[in-house]
């Protein structure tokens, strides 16, 4: 036994000078080098940008005052090593000529290096189990698989399972292997390459510069990474017992080094056919040990509910909500507001979203012209006369949608904007934090915002393959919530809004649908056409395969609804009412908001009460409120009534007036995707550009150049996409405020030999993502479900 161990171990001594030579042969980290005229392959998660010198501080290289980007799987020349850099050249085809410039070596490998498993050491004994959720072990020759202190092995896959992470791994056994799972607080990865990441936790995570550290801060605010956020992973330590990952992230246009604990990190690309994922089981659901890459399906509901019993709330007490409002850092001027709110809902919670941004920047730049837009039919006070939104010549403002709609005044936008005009028991709820808190929703709450609805109470059927089953509609919400990232209550008020009509009706989208179900009316833009609306919600539940579609039954309808919402809207950051109409968050701030009327939060919030009822004041619901720095002491005042006099006139109708530099024209766009990447040069006349990306691509990067360079650009950056048609909106705005809309549709095929995940819920999209969005411009938007009316 003894000679058999010290044999053990010379083999695994020879491994590892053979692995450590490999490493130091085929991958580009540390102290390892690439010699001049290698080949090399950029390795990143997703585009990095180029330097002029060996130093992230430096400046970035541009061709034509554009910053250029280098595209993950480009290959590339290394010139020469320098340390921890490598200056490179390749051929940019988005410019059409060479470019050369300094990156950091921890984005190149050598080409032929491959990504594959990740090497590992146990730093503690572990038994290596069958499956996570069942707690039986792996045997080999009649006994348990059992990791020593360490042993060595690979790491093929890691997961998410009630909250602990656990790798799948794979263990050598004399000429054989074994297969199963750890959990992975008992090991430590070996990163011989970087490789892409998310980011798991509800309620996001802190950065440090050193493991164990305070946290990393930018403009003395705390940088705290949202659920989904995609990081970079470029290696892991143990430190005082705790294992942390080295991470790279983008944060306000700044690129991020620090160290996050390994629990709230998932991996992204394993060894194809291997898991990656994050498993949101809850109880009752067992394991699978098939390809994964979204929640595992749900198993029924059992006749003998509940499964769990509720949490019971308790109301907040005067005193702690005293010391919440101190800890969040409410000025004072909110305070006495969300007082007298708290006498009447002791239930309710208050958290304050520090947009770290200045308040009179901020009203700038909501208030420039065609962003935020009033009703003609308000007075003047409401209105711009800022150039481009006013003709000094005619004395009439110009629309923006339609004739109906003007550029709203800076005296609108500071009113609107002041999170203090709103602090009162019915608009608070454009306030309301719209993400799920598994602490807080509960089926209760649920039953209480669906009281007044069919669906209160009340169970239904629907076939599963060739079994039938039966659910109750609250427990589906519950289920959707867990899935999508958003809460159940905010669902339940959606559809009651959307498609109830009265205690035991529902609108036709749902009930007159030839056997499809959109209770959230997706797709239902408006329409000229009578029955039109309706008609373009049903036409989106019976099209497409993404998002648990075609929704042929009541629970495809409320689930796959959930996932839409969820990717295209809350899980992006913008999770509350207030930030999807004014986005002071910190990804791509001041952009993609999804409604153009300025009012538009003051009617949301109150069908949000209406739809809520009178249970309102018993749930325990969550307000994130915005603080801007340096505000004024006296709070935005609402513009006067009085006189509406001007006419409107279309924005097209100036054309005749513009300057010389209106040019709004795109020269040319390039799409990144999966190592790959096209450049369009879209004609006079072309406004929308179809792409054809590979199987499996999850994210692409859309950058554009306008053909007037005093012309800019918006809706560029790196978007998530699923299988299926995407489609994505660039703006061009010429220096004289014209701008001219184009439409990116990138499809991406289906996985062959996938299995069917229909029934499955698709992982959220990373907070710094911005897929399927529509950004506001001047022109009437094209018939597109991403920018339905009824959602967002």
């Amino acid at each position: 036994m003894f000679r058999s161990k010290r044999g053990t171990v010379l083999i695994i001594i020879i491994t590892l000078i053979i692995g450590i030579a490999a490493y130091f042969i085929m991958a580009v980290k540390g102290k390892s080098s690439l010699d001049a005229t290698t080949t090399a392959v950029l390795n990143s998660y997703g585009s990095e940008l180029l330097y002029t010198k060996p130093d992230f501080s430096s400046p970035n290289v541009k061709v034509d005052d554009d910053e250029v980007h280098i595209e993950k799987g480009t290959i590339v020349t290394v010139l020469h090593d320098e340390g921890d850099w490598c200056k490179i050249s390749y051929m940019d085809e988005f410019f059409n000529q060479k470019v050369t410039g300094y990156i950091s070596k921890r984005y190149l490998i050598a080409k032929g290096a491959t990504e594959g498993v990740l090497h590992a050491k146990a730093i503690s004994t572990s038994v290596v189990y069958n499956d996570p959720t069942s707690g039986g072990a792996v045997e080999y020759n009649g006994e348990d698989v059992v990791l020593s202190e360490g042993d060595s092995f690979d790491i093929i896959g890691n997961f998410m399972i009630f909250g602990t992470k656990w790798y799948k791994v794979k263990v050598s056994k004399k000429a054989d292997s074994v297969v199963g799972f750890i959990p992975a607080g008992t090991a430590l990865a070996e990163y011989h390459i970087s490789m892409d990441g998310s980011i798991y936790s509800t309620e996001g995570v802190t950065v440090s510069k050193e493991p164990g550290d305070s946290p990393i801060t930018y403009k003395k605010n705390i940088i705290k990474l949202p659920a989904y956020n995609d990081i970079f992973i470029t290696g892991q330590v143990l430190s005082e017992g705790e294992i942390y990952d080295r991470v790279e992230f983008d944060y306000e246009n700044l690129k991020v080094q620090g160290y996050i604990k390994d629990n709230y990190v998932i991996a992204q690309n394993f060894e194809k056919g291997t898991q990656s994922a994050f498993l949101n089981l809850d109880e009752g659901n067992s394991y699978t040990d098939s390809y994964v890459d979204v929640a595992p399906k749900l198993k029924p509901d059992k006749t003998a509910e509940p499964v769990k019993k509720n949490i019971k709330l308790k109301p907040i007490s005067d005193k702690e909500f005293d010391k919440l409002l101190t800890a969040e850092g409410f000025p004072e001027d909110y305070k006495h507001k969300l007082y007298a709110l708290h006498k009447l809902y002791p239930y309710w919670k208050f958290k304050a979203y520090d947009t770290g941004l200045d308040w009179e920047q901020a009203v700038a730049a909501e208030s420039r012209v065609g962003l935020n837009l009033v009703h003609v039919s308000l007075p003047n006070d409401y209105k711009s006369k800022a150039p481009g939104a006013y003709d000094e010549e005619s004395g009439s403002y110009i629309a923006y949608d339609s004739s109906t709609y003007v550029t709203a005044s800076e005296k609108a936008v500071r009113y609107f904007m002041d999170p203090r005009n709103f602090l009162d028991e019915v608009n608070i709820f454009m306030f309301e934090d719209l993400t799920y808190q598994r602490a807080v929703h509960n089926i209760k709450g649920i039953e209480t915002a669906l009281n007044g609805t069919p669906m209160h109470q009340t169970s239904f059927n629907y076939k599963d393959g060739s079994e039938t089953k039966s659910k109750t509609y609250s427990r589906t919400f519950l289920e959707a919530a867990r899935i999508s990232g958003v809460s159940p209550y905010f669902l339940a008020a959606r559809v009651k809004q959307e498609v109830v009509i009265s205690p035991s009706a529902f609108s036709s989208s749902v009930t007159n649908s030839a056997g499809y179900y959109n209770y959230y009316n997706i797709g239902a833009a408006n329409s000229t056409v009578p029955g039109g609306a309706i008609a373009g919600a049903i036409s989106f539940a019976r099209s497409g395969t993404d998002y648990m579609r075609p929704w042929n039954n009541p629970y495809r309808g409320v689930v796959g609804g959930a996932m839409f919402i969820g990717q295209n809207y809350i899980n992006i950051g913008q999770n509350t009412m207030y930030f999807q109409k004014f986005n002071v968050t910190n990804v791509a701030t001041y952009n993609h908001q999804y409604v153009a009327n300025i009012t538009t939060n003051v009617g949301e919030a109150q069908k949000a009460v209406e739809a809520y009822g009178s249970g309102v004041k018993s749930m325990n619901i969550t307000f994130r409120i915005p603080v801007y720095h340096s505000m004024p002491s006296t709070v935005s005042v609402k513009p006067r009534g009085g006189s509406n006099v001007g006419s409107t006139i279309r924005i097209s109708d100036l054309s005749s007036n513009a300057a010389s530099d209106g040019n709004n024209s795109l020269k040319s766009v390039k799409v990144s995707y999966s190592g790959q990447y096209e450049i369009i040069r879209p004609s006079e006349t072309e406004k929308t550009i179809e792409v054809q990306a590979a199987e499996g691509t999850r994210y692409i990067r859309i950058a554009a150049r306008a053909a007037n360079k005093n012309a800019s650009v918006s809706g560029t950056g790196r978007k998530r996409v699923s299988e299926g048609t995407n489609i994505f909106n660039l703006t061009v705005t010429a220096q004289n405020g014209q701008t001219k809309g184009y439409r990116i549709v990138v499809r991406v095929p289906k996985s062959r030999g996938k299995k069917d995940t229909t029934d499955t819920a698709s992982t959220p999209a990373p907070a710094n993502d911005d897929s399927n969005k529509t950004e506001v411009t001047p022109e009437p938007k094209e018939s597109d479900p991403s920018s339905g009316s009824s959602v967002g």
